[in-house]
């Protein structure tokens, strides 16, 4: 299904119209998580653009995940990538990690930051950091 958030979001530069794709149960959870986000930022767009979260990496991508054989969890829809150019796979140090409002957000919601990863990639367990990445699911 398509959610709408509340604040305006960005693609590769351009804005989003239509809205976010994602699997049907976790949309009102991530529209909530982008709800609390518009909140904490006092509904500036300019403090939303300045966190990063404006920034949309996608949802929906249909492959495997990294150095594994079983489907990520973007191709069921049930993760979000934003931000992706600050907040690289493998990169220790996340700037999200800066911003504990973000943090908060997804928190409350009940979805895993990959920015707290810091495994060898090896096992689903043992995932690299991924500080671009949330997801409503293991």
């Amino acid at each position: 299904v398509y959610i709408q958030p509340p604040f305006e979001m960005t693609y590769a530069g351009n804005p989003i119209r239509r809205g976010i794709r994602v699997n049907r149960h976790c949309a009102a959870s991530l529209l909530a998580v982008l709800t609390r986000l518009h909140v904490a930022a006092g509904k500036k767009q300019e403090t939303l653009d300045h966190w990063g979260v404006s920034i949309f990496g996608g949802v929906v991508m249909y492959r495997l995940m990294r150095g594994g054989n079983q489907l990520s969890i973007h191709s069921y829809g049930a993760a979000i990538d934003l931000d992706p150019v600050r907040n690289g796979l493998q990169d220790k140090t996340p700037r999200f990690a800066l911003f504990p409002q973000i943090l908060e957000a997804f928190d409350a919601e009940g979805w895993r930051w990959g920015g707290d990863w810091n495994g060898n990639g090896s096992s689903a367990d043992e995932r690299k950091a991924d500080g671009m990445h949330w997801q409503a699911t293991r």
